[in-house]
């Protein structure tokens, strides 16, 4: 009896919903010419990029999709279905069995397989995050239930474990079983979930704001008008035969803290970080959603702190809460998107044009604010001009009973959107107290009707239409005057499944099986590389590991590493950036922080390399090198790539200044060789070929900035605007100034290069050449292979002149473990500080050492590759700046300001930026709090700075670096003891780690396959 009372409460909140929306205004007379009236709201323009797919991605997404031949579904099948529906039908009118006596079968089986559920092409990463958030983080109930539901399973559950009845703020339900009820749906997938609702026969609210972005759309015969009190009473006077109908379902604020509300309501009780909202540690629902649609995850007070600064983005409501307008826009605006995509593609494959009628949607009872309406015209308009270009088959769009609502972003009744290029140069706006079937005369006779009906996320099609209230709202309306309560009903019509699901996007509508066809996936030229990690023997573990000992980390003292800085032989040519200067206004607890927190970090995917390197040498190097090798340990080689550097190396002439003072320029080559000189010798310093792997190898630390960073900075102190601390690493590009050497020899070939005799081609024993490309998986090309290579397979190669060819695959896969290493350290980082890194990175090799134009745009495109890849990882870094690119670059596809999509990272993705930010700008608004992360591009065989210690403080970004943070000193062996190998640590997925610690997480190979690939292993 109480939830009989409770239902009719809920019939009479809805028939007021109806006197709330249906207003009766003067229609608007105005001719087509007719001028907009008044300026549009701002309105966030998005969705504005389609989504970017690895393979990966895009094969999880696809997961369980068949392309087979649709089935057809006969007329009895229907009849029979609709029999079999445990819920009675309040009305027999709209039932096809009573259809069939005055409309052709023929014409009743078109809308019956026309059925079928479809859904913005923007929200497939978020049913992907979704999913996987629930397997890796959810409770343990979830966790077993979602373990390996693909998308396909999701979207079936999402239709069809909806309840039948679902209604007002206290959640009235009529369950498919015919159980009744009230309240409890949260607890739903949780351990106070009751034996009535459970995860596996209703879906939970988390899933219900999924199912509110999934819609269902078919042809259908008209009972009649479909006013709201129509009660199924067929009456064809003016009303036209058949159309199309789609339900889309609005914003429901009615019950605070589940839906939309959480994302678009901010309150002082619901965001919290007790409540899943604010830079989390690990992601939350709350900042996926957040994420998805590229806003912040707002804490109440860092909301009520940017409405000073951003007053029109919030409406102020009562006692203090506020309403973001700009989620509101980004939410209705995938709904719009999608009636606007269907309505488009249904009359396109009709051959006419679409008349599309509009009703408010979540405008009744679910609204909170009466500015709601004008925003939902606004919105509507400016989705109309974004997508204009692709809307070339709608002529004309109704809004119908909004109330007081005259104009539509600024466009009254009777005008026309300019679209350019539009057949009739535009779509006309007609705001109305039109019903939705009224027939089309005059000019629109012909078009094709497409009417919206305003559904919920819960309900079957119909909602208060089960409990007969037909005419509640405009859920039961549409269900009274149309085919919905059999046609999109997933208990009658087998078509509304998720193996029938379609996708919504600037393509048109296309069936999720065949949607790979239209993705956009992101370049396969660039490798998605490394994507194993490496696998050992225990004798070669035990070979990588020796003397590295789980050493003590002594504390560096401030102390020390002054006098060490004063007794460094090579003057500094400026102090401001000196621990002795820095003292007298840092507190010296946090100048040792800064020295304390430095270590040289390595990809673990180098780590074989190093060893392969070794023993290369140790045995079939001259003997020279076989001398200094015999005994040297992996921790020792580190040691000296480190250390062992000339001070300033420099051009292509080879400039160098060395530890003693010397300076000179060439011979580095002879190094390690019998050419080599008492003042260039391999007990000195390292070779070329050790320059090779000291340019994989980093210095990271925390600084205190000194200035903004700016390239001309010169040392000179200004605090203006800029962050006090920070994280800074030195990386290393791909040097092409000088030929054959460094990563020239593997990434440029050339006809004199690639021979034989310098050592390419298949060869016994191996050469380092050979090393290098087996590293990188790739052939060792001679240059005759490489040239019938790109004439099979065009693409992987750039012809520059002269013949020679640019190998953009190797490039790709050398510059992927500078930006592993800098992902993994700022995430790392970033972690240990419980805050989000905002990571600013620069061109590495992309100045005097770039030899290609198309460096450039391959750099980012790698960089987008790598965020994709090791996505999961990356959950601690929310943005990535990339400085002083150009204007016009793109990310991967991805332009500034867009996220690349991350399932189940806390934002959704990490958001990217290019522009000209100077690196240790103040971060501000929504980024105060994270934690900064800057790049520098350093060399392979020079100390921090290089022609810093030149005294040329602007001539490069190494400098520039060297004068505005700590580096000169904290990044320095000769001056800080924890620049060295004992002190190595590994980045990877599992994190950084300290070497003397890898053994704990290394892959151990099986011991048969060991003792089979024996040979193979130990070289």
């Amino acid at each position: 009896m109480l939830w009989y009372m409770l239902l009719i409460c809920c019939s009479l909140s809805v028939h007021l919903r109806q006197g709330l929306c249906d207003v009766h205004t003067n229609t608007v007379k105005t001719g087509p010419k007719a001028k907009k009236v008044s300026r549009m709201a701002e309105i966030p323009n998005w969705p504005d990029k389609r989504p970017l797919w690895t393979e990966n991605s895009l094969n999880l997404l696809l997961k369980g999709v068949d392309n087979v031949p649709e089935e057809y579904v006969e007329l009895e099948t229907i009849i029979e279905s609709s029999e079999e529906f445990p819920i009675p039908f309040p009305i027999d009118s709209v039932r096809c069995n009573t259809l069939s006596r005055t409309t052709p079968k023929q014409s009743l089986e078109k809308y019956i397989n026309s059925a079928y559920p479809v859904i913005h092409e923007n929200v497939l990463p978020l049913l992907s995050s979704f999913l996987n958030h629930k397997q890796r983080l959810g409770n343990a109930r979830e966790r077993n239930f979602y373990q390996n539901m693909t998308v396909v399973e999701l979207v079936d559950r999402l239709l069809s474990k909806r309840a039948v009845i679902f209604l007002n703020a206290h959640d009235n339900y009529l369950l498919v079983d015919g159980t009744k009820g009230f309240g409890k749906w949260e607890t739903i997938g949780t351990e106070a979930q009751s034996e009535k609702l459970t995860l596996e026969k209703c879906i939970s609210y988390d899933e219900i704001k999924l199912s509110a972005l999934l819609s269902v759309s078919s042809h259908t015969h008209f009972i009649n008008n479909g006013n709201r009190n129509n009660e199924g009473v067929p009456k064809r006077i003016n009303i036209e035969n058949e159309g199309v109908i789609i339900g889309l379902i609005g914003t429901r604020f009615e019950k605070p803290k589940v839906m939309e509300y959480a994302d678009i309501v901010i309150t002082s009780t619901q965001n919290t970080y007790g409540n899943g909202y604010g830079n989390q540690f690990a992601p939350t629902l709350r900042t996926i959603f957040s994420g998805f649609y590229g806003e912040p995850c707002f804490l109440y007070e860092n909301a009520v702190e940017l409405k000073k600064q951003k007053p029109d983005r919030f409406k102020e409501l009562d006692d203090g809460i506020l309403f973001d307008n700009h989620v509101y826009s980004k939410r209705l605006a995938l709904s719009m998107d999608t009636l606007l995509f269907e309505a488009n593609q249904r009359a396109r494959t009709q051959g006419t044009t679409a008349f599309v009628h509009v009703v408010g949607l979540g405008l009744g009872v679910w609204k909170i604010s009466p500015h709601q309406n004008s925003l939902f015209v606004d919105t509507f308009a400016k989705r109309i001009i974004s997508l204009g270009p692709h809307l070339g088959s709608i002529s004309d769009i109704v809004f119908a009973y909004l109330g007081s609502i005259t104009s539509c972003g600024g466009y009254k009744s009777g005008d026309i959107i300019p679209i350019p290029g539009h057949p009739r140069s535009g779509i006309k706006v007609i705001i109305s107290n039109r019903e939705p079937h009224t027939k089309l005369a005059g000019d629109d006779a012909g078009k094709l009707l497409v009417v919206s009906y305003a559904w919920d996320g819960n309900a079957l099609p119909g909602n208060e239409f089960w409990h007969g209230s037909l005419s509640g709202s405009g859920d039961p309306a549409a269900a009274s005057s149309t085919q919905i309560a059999e046609l999109h009903n997933p208990h009658i019509n087998s078509k509304v499944a998720g193996k029938n699901l379609r996708v919504a996007g600037t393509f048109g509508v296309v069936p999720l099986s065949i949607y790979r066809s239209v993705a956009q996936v992101s370049d396969p030229n660039i490798p998605n590389w490394p994507k194993k990690r490496p696998l050992w023997t225990k004798a070669r573990l035990n070979f990588l590991l020796q003397e590295a000992e789980d050493v003590h980390e002594e504390h560096t003292t401030l102390d020390s590493i002054i006098k060490s800085s004063a007794q460094f032989p090579i003057a500094f040519p400026i102090d401001s950036v000196r621990s002795k200067t820095l003292s007298s206004e840092i507190p010296k607890q946090s100048l040792e922080k800064y020295i304390n927190s430095v270590y040289p970090v390595i990809h673990e995917n180098v780590l074989p390399l190093l060893s392969s390197f070794l023993q290369h040498k140790q045995t079939f190097g001259n003997a020279r090198e076989r001398k200094l090798y015999q005994n040297m340990t992996v921790v020792a080689l580190v040691d000296r790539l480190l250390a062992n550097r000339a001070v300033a190396f420099l051009n292509q002439a080879d400039d160098y200044l060395l530890m003693d003072g010397t300076r000179g320029a060439g011979n580095w080559e002879t190094i390690g060789t019998e050419n080599e000189t008492n003042i260039l010798n391999l007990d000195k310093y390292i070779s070329y070929d050790e320059i090779k792997l000291s340019a994989l190898l980093s210095v990271s630390s925390y600084t205190h900035f000194v200035n903004n960073g700016n390239r001309y900075n010169e040392g000179v102190v200004n605090k203006t605007n800029v962050e006090y601390d920070g994280v800074i690493i030195g990386l290393i590009g791909a040097r092409f100034e000088k030929s054959n050497v460094m990563e020239y020899a593997e990434v440029l070939v050339t006809a004199d290069q690639n021979t034989y005799k310098n050592g390419y081609g298949n060869q016994l024993p191996p050469t380092l050449r050979a090393i290098f490309s087996d590293f990188y998986e790739e052939p060792c090309f001679i240059y005759e292979k490489a040239i019938e290579f790109n004439a099979s397979f065009p693409g992987r190669f750039k012809p520059l002149s002269n013949g020679t060819l640019f190998d953009d695959q190797v490039y790709s896969k050398r510059l992927a473990l500078s930006i592993d290493t800098l992902l993994f350290e700022a995430n790392e980082r970033a972690k240990m500080q419980r805050t989000t890194a905002f990571v600013h990175v620069v061109g590495l090799g992309l100045g005097v050492w770039k030899i290609s134009p198309h460096q450039q745009s391959l750099f980012l495109d790698t960089f987008a590759t790598r965020i994709i890849g090791l996505g999961n990882h990356l959950h601690a870094i929310s943005d990535i700046v990339f400085a002083y690119f150009g204007s016009n670059m793109t990310c991967g596809g991805y332009q500034s300001g867009d996220t690349i999509p991350i399932p189940g990272h806390p934002k959704s993705g990490i958001k990217i930026i290019l522009n000209k930010r100077e690196p240790h700008t103040k971060l501000a608004d929504d980024d105060m709090g994270k934690l900064l992360v800057v790049s520098y591009a350093w060399d392979g065989n020079a100390y921090p700075g290089n022609e810093f210690w030149l005294g040329s403080l602007s001539a490069s970004g190494d400098p520039a670096a060297a004068s505005s943070t700590q580096i000169a000193e904290l990044h320095n062996p000769r001056i800080n003891d924890k620049v060295a190998g004992k002190h190595l640590r590994i980045a990877g997925t599992f994190g950084i780690l300290p070497f003397s610690k890898y053994r704990t997480v290394a892959i151990l190979a099986k011991p048969r396959l060991a003792n089979l690939k024996s040979d193979m292993t130990q070289v």
